[in-house]
């Protein structure tokens, strides 16, 4: 995703559409200070992950 905002738009139109959240959209210090994410599921089971890691910028 190009930017936190589109994370957070995909997540609510997958609430909409009726998938089931597993995690809000967040930070996810762990795999990198950049990396904003979030988790949802359909009816069959399926989880998908809206993510925006941008790549570091050059020093």
């Amino acid at each position: 995703m190009p930017t936190r905002e589109q994370v957070e738009h995909l997540h609510a139109v997958a609430l909409e559409a009726g998938w089931t959240a597993i995690r809000e959209p967040k930070e996810y210090p762990r795999y990198s200070e950049r990396y904003y994410a979030s988790f949802v599921e359909d009816v069959d089971g399926i989880r998908v992950e809206f993510m925006y890691n941008p790549p570091r910028e050059k020093a």
